[in-house]
């Protein structure tokens, strides 16, 4: 992808704009009224201005010479997640899959290295294990009949929520008529608060994601005769990113 940055001019100017989607002015989603879940948080807030011109000091008047850029963005959003998910029913919850659909086999139950089947589709309680019994309890449960695709559980609140940031810095300098000059630096962040789909805090997979972007590069292009030109070009990018979930945030819980 090429960009291109605008660069100063010998006058001072800027633009500005402002995006509002009030909360209480969104609708709620199709799929949520067709389930009757309430409405979730829908808004988007996004301000943005530019302003550059010639650089000018007590000491330095950089019409003609040298000139700067400036362009910001930021972003504040909630956008709602609307998806299902297959909850275990209580029956499968004590081990019983006669209701389920599927066969359950034995891998201790074996008939030439082939697993069998439990009887019945019932796991008996004796077998089932008790850290995977505990970890039930931070389990959603069905709060809905099953949809085509067998989905029975719907997150009644299940926003997520961004706060992005983004600015970009060009400068140009003319050490002559042949000889051009700039420097550009950017960068952005971004912090997701992602939705947590009804799930206790100590059990939540999703959590806080981060994002930083940094990139810095410079150019000089020369003019030596109408046929000969020079462009030597430098660029430096970085990204970090770190995903910490809801339970790591909490210390999570113990599954014993």
């Amino acid at each position: 992808i090429a960009v291109s940055i605008r660069s100063g001019t010998n006058t001072f100017r800027g633009t500005s704009y402002y995006n509002h989607r009030a909360a209480n002015l969104s609708s709620n989603l199709f799929e949520n009224k067709v389930r009757g879940i309430p409405k979730e948080d829908l808004y988007h807030y996004n301000p943005g201005f530019t302003f550059g011109g010639p650089v000018r000091l007590p000491k330095y008047d950089g019409r003609n010479k040298t000139f700067f850029f400036y362009a910001f963005e930021g972003l504040k959003s909630g956008i709602p997640v609307s998806s299902g998910e297959r909850a275990p029913t209580d029956l499968e919850r004590a081990g019983d899959f006669s209701q389920s659909g599927v066969t359950i086999y034995d891998p201790l139950n074996t008939v030439g290295g082939v697993p069998q089947p439990f009887p019945g589709n019932r796991i008996p309680a004796n077998r089932l294990d008790p850290v995977a019994v505990n970890l039930l309890q931070y389990m959603v449960r069905p709060n809905s009949t099953p949809d085509a695709q067998l989905n029975n559980f719907f997150a009644l609140k299940n926003s997520r929520f961004d706060t992005y940031t983004s600015g970009i810095t060009r400068v140009d300098h003319n050490f002559g008529a042949n000889h051009r000059f700039f420097a550009r630096y950017g960068h952005n962040g971004r912090r997701e608060t992602r939705a947590k789909s009804d799930r206790e805090e100590a059990a939540l997979t999703a959590g806080y994601h981060h994002r930083w972007n940094n990139v810095l590069s410079a150019d000089l292009t020369s003019t030596f005769s109408p046929t000969l030109l020079s462009s030597a070009r430098v660029g430096w990018t970085r990204h970090r990113r770190l995903d910490i979930s809801g339970a790591e945030d909490m210390g999570g819980f113990d599954p014993a």
